[in-house]
């Protein structure tokens, strides 16, 4: 989990909210065939994703791995 995801004084939406749910497909296979790579390739997935959820008024509720 990222630290915002842990912050217990942030807002979150109320009312009707859409969630979002990603995952990277085949991450595991990638991790075993690139592992020098894929933390890089993991963190540039995690700045676009909080870039594209914020950017659209959105806030991340939850993460996990890979996952969104």
């Amino acid at each position: 989990m990222g630290s915002d995801e842990k912050d217990p004084s942030r807002k979150l939406p109320t009312g009707m909210v859409t969630f979002l749910f990603t995952d990277i497909e085949g991450s595991t296979r990638l991790w075993e065939a690139c592992p020098d790579r894929m933390p890089d390739v993991t963190a540039r997935h995690d700045i676009l994703m909080r870039q594209a959820i914020g950017a659209s008024g959105g806030s991340v509720f939850k993460t996990g791995g890979d996952s969104f």
